[in-house]
This record gives C-alpha cells, sequence and structure tokens, in this order.
C-alpha cells in the first residue's frame, strides 16, 4: 500500500491553556476566555471581543535559555507546543529518531511580528515628511539605525521553524509555508505529502500566530471583520503543533496513534457572489484523495471564521455535502477559541481529533479552512476505532 502517515503527536498554546491537555479539559468544562478589547489596547479603538494567551512561560522549553532574548512572542508560542508535541509522541529524547535528518519541522504563520512602535522613536527624531521622502542609505542611518541590530533577525517569519528545529535538534527539512490564514493546515499538509514521498519519516507540522498587534488589528477592522458594534469574528493568538509519522516507523517503535492523514487539498475561491462558478472544490479534492463519497464522511470541522463573505464562500465550497443524511457532525471550536489566524487550522484539527479519538468506531473527518483572500484548503483523516492494530490494520 506503499507509505501511510498517521498523527503521533499533539501539542498546543491557546487562550484556553497552555498546554493541549489544559485547553481540551476547559472546552469540555464549558470555559469561555473571549473578553472586550479595551479603548486604546494594542492601538486599536474598535471594541471587539479578543482571545488572548495568558501567563505562558516559556522558558523550560528552551534547551538554550538565551534564544528567548532572540525570539518572538510567537516563536515562545511554537517552540513551547512543538516540544509538548515530540514529548506526546514518546520522542522527546529519543536520539536514534529524532536528531537525524530524517526528522524536521514545517511551522506557518501569516507574517512577521512587527511592532510599529519599535519605530516611533526613529522617526519622530528624523521627522515623518523626512522620514517618508528617505531612500537608501537615508532611511538606513536616521531610521533603521534607532532599532536593534538584531531586528530583522528575530522579526523573519521563518525563525519560528528555525528555533522550534535548533531547540529540539531537527536537522531534516524546514519549512515556514506563509498562505494567509491557511498556513497551519498548509504546513500540515505540506509535512503529509513529504513523508508520503520518503522525504521524511517525521514531521513537527503546524503554526503559531497572534492577531493582537496594532497592524492586524487595523486591518481587520478596515476589512469590516471586526467593528466597534460587535462581530462574531474575536481576534485570538497561540500555536499548535502535530507530529506527523510514518506509519510503519511508529507501529515498529509502540508509537501512539491518535489519526491517519487520507489527503489534502488547496485552492482560492472568490469572495463575491460573481465567482462562485469557479469557486474550486477543496472539500472534494480532499475527499478524493481519501477515496470517501460524501456519505463516507463522519464529521466536519468547518472553517467557520464568523463573518458574512467567508461564510458564503464556506457554503459554496462544502456544497457538496448538502442533503447528507446523516448529516456529518459538526466540531466548532473558534467561537470560545477566537480566531488565530495561520494557527487556527491545526488548532481546529487537534480539538477535532481529541473530540473523535474515544469513538469505538473509526470515523472520517474533514477539517476545512479559509484564508482572509479566499485561500481554501482541506485535510481528511480518519480518526477512533480502538486500538492501533484494530485501526490500521
Amino acid at each position: 500500500m506503499g507509505r501511510r502517515v498517521v498523527v503521533t503527536g499533539l501539542g498546543a498554546v491557546t487562550p484556553l491553556g497552555n498546554s493541549l491537555s489544559e485547553g481540551w479539559a476547559n472546552w469540555c468544562s464549558g470555559k469561555t476566555v473571549r473578553r472586550k478589547l479595551e479603548p486604546g489596547e494594542w492601538g486599536q479603538q474598535a471594541l471587539c471581543e479578543i482571545a488572548p494567551v495568558q501567563g505562558l512561560d516559556a522558558r523550560s522549553f528552551f534547551r538554550l535559555p538565551k534564544a528567548l532574548k532572540l525570539s518572538t512572542r510567537k516563536a515562545h508560542f511554537a517552540v513551547s507546543a512543538a516540544r509538548m508535541a515530540l514529548e506526546d509522541a514518546g520522542l522527546e529524547g529519543d536520539r536514534n529518531s529524532w536528531l537525524s535528518d530524517r526528522g524536521g519541522a514545517l511551522i506557518g504563520t501569516c507574517g512577521s511580528d512587527m511592532d510599529p512602535l519599535e519605530f516611533a522613536d526613529p522617526l519622530e527624531g528624523l521627522g515623518l515628511s523626512q522620514a517618508i521622502g528617505a531612500v537608501g542609505t537615508e532611511f538606513a542611518d536616521g531610521v533603521l539605525s534607532g532599532v536593534t541590530p538584531l531586528w530583522l533577525i528575530i522579526q523573519l517569519p521563518n525563525m519560528l521553524s528555525a528555533h522550534v528545529a535548533i531547540q529540539l535538534g531537527l536537522s531534516g527539512p524546514n519549512n515556514s509555508p506563509m498562505g494567509d490564514w491557511i498556513a497551519g493546515a498548509e504546513a500540515v499538509g505540506e509535512a503529509y505529502r513529504m513523508i508520503l514521498n520518503d522525504e521524511a519519516d517525521f514531521l513537527l507540522a503546524g503554526a503559531a500566530d497572534s492577531a493582537l498587534d496594532a497592524v492586524d488589528l487595523c486591518e481587520l477592522a478596515h476589512e469590516g471583520i471586526i467593528a466597534p458594534h460587535g462581530s462574531a469574528f474575536a481576534p485570538a493568538e497561540g500555536a499548535c503543533v502535530l507530529v506527523l509519522e510514518e506509519r510503519e516507523c511508529a507501529l515498529r517503535r509502540g508509537g501512539r496513534i491518535y489519526a491517519e492523514m487520507k489527503g489534502f487539498a488547496t485552492g482560492l475561491g472568490s469572495l463575491s457572489d460573481e465567482g462562485s462558478e469557479s469557486c474550486p472544490s477543496t472539500v472534494a479534492a480532499a475527499m478524493g484523495q481519501a477515496g470517501w463519497s460524501p456519505r463516507d464522511l463522519g464529521a466536519l470541522c468547518p472553517a467557520d471564521v464568523g463573518c458574512e463573505s467567508h461564510d458564503a464562500l464556506e457554503q459554496r465550497i462544502c456544497s457538496v455535502l448538502e442533503g447528507l443524511r446523516p448529516q456529518p457532525r459538526l466540531l466548532k471550536f473558534k467561537q470560545r477559541l477566537g480566531h488565530a489566524l495561520a494557527a487556527s487550522g491545526p488548532i481546529d484539527l487537534a480539538f477535532s481529533i481529541l473530540s473523535l479519538q474515544e469513538s469505538v468506531v473509526e470515523t472520517n473527518l474533514l477539517s476545512h479552512d479559509l484564508g482572509l483572500s479566499g485561500l481554501s484548503s482541506a485535510i481528511a483523516l480518519t480518526v477512533g476505532g480502538g486500538t492501533v492494530a484494530a485501526q490500521f490494520h
């Protein structure tokens, strides 16, 4: 049957808790963490609801403590979630399997953690009109000289996957997908394909992100996704990392298997009604790879973005599932967790797996994500069914 890919570890930092077990327990108890954004907080006046991560101490997750000073908040999320996932998979400390070029990290994000306030003082000293007209060496001397020389290294988006690999000793494949809000799903999908193609035996895949900075909040307000009068979309932050592993490798070492990944697809759909005819069915593509018909689907985790344009696009993409009897079980998490941009896809995936793993019957799960621009992704997995031997015969 060739190579097959399974999920053997999960780690997460979410608004509901600084570990996946804590977050899941709080989810099951009905805890809500969304709160009102205060006037002037993060430079944003739109009094939307937000869902921040609170109280994370990343020091214990970093093998090289000095790296904490050379990394961003999102990198702290990423390294913490990745180490927890590795421990959950039973690979932490297994020098023969994970300190090799057969293991790597793919950590997605929407962009850098650039804080405009870092440029405030240099810009004020140069004068705004002069700064706008400055080019080349003028800008470097007048503005960039006022920020830390390490600014670029710290802020580069690929530093998330770099820090994860450095702190965990992974010398294999390393990449940083940046496909809008679906970057985390892209990381999982790319890892799946790399393992299928024998480019790695296991990969840490997921994302870390935050919508809680002045730039992102202003962008969300400008797009009309958040507004002073309230919105179902709650900007959030967090990280989630999955360990994807070649099935035979996992079985040989006696690893626990949460799920088997069966398919992955992406596409671009129009957010306008006029584009409905050309909207690609990523849902159908992922199910086709898995060999499923719509009636084979037992559970669906929708993008559930919470704004009118995206909800309409999701409905068109998922039209292939209309009229099914019985309807797939719907798994929705953003209503209480908020939307952590690129990290939301992997968080949804992990929470969906936990929702279904105790089932004595195998359940085919489809996790669907949408980006700000209409990018779409779908991941197909089979979850549950009892023991590893019974489930993956």
